[in-house]
């Protein structure tokens, strides 16, 4: 995993990409299908996966002041961003799905008995 702070850090050569926007300050539903979406794509694909995110969030900039409040903050957010987007790739790798509810089926069913 690698992080870059602005396009001029991006390697020279870095090649064709999956790539995935958003503020991601949180990582939830909304997110987590974002990020496997990618993630699926990338594995498909053979190609590797990036995010684009913003700091400050968009809102700040264009509107002073009225941002939304912030879920949580930049370095913890880019955390989870990092697992949810490798826990996606590997699970869409692995299982060919990046879907909760799919992964559920392929759960051992525990003896009751």
């Amino acid at each position: 995993m690698q992080r870059w702070k602005g396009l001029e850090q991006v390697p020279e050569g870095w090649g064709p990409s999956i790539v995935t926007v958003g503020v991601f300050d949180g990582v939830h539903r909304g997110h987590q299908h974002t990020v496997g979406r990618a993630a699926q794509r990338g594995v498909e694909l053979g190609l590797p996966v990036a995010a684009v995110t913003f700091d400050p969030n968009p809102v700040e900039v264009v509107r002073p002041g009225l941002h939304p409040l912030i879920l949580t903050a930049i370095v913890i957010g880019f955390g989870l961003l990092v697992f949810a987007l490798t826990l996606a790739y590997r699970s869409y790798t692995v299982l060919r799905t990046t879907q909760m509810d799919e992964m559920r089926v392929a759960e051992p069913v525990e003896d009751r008995g």
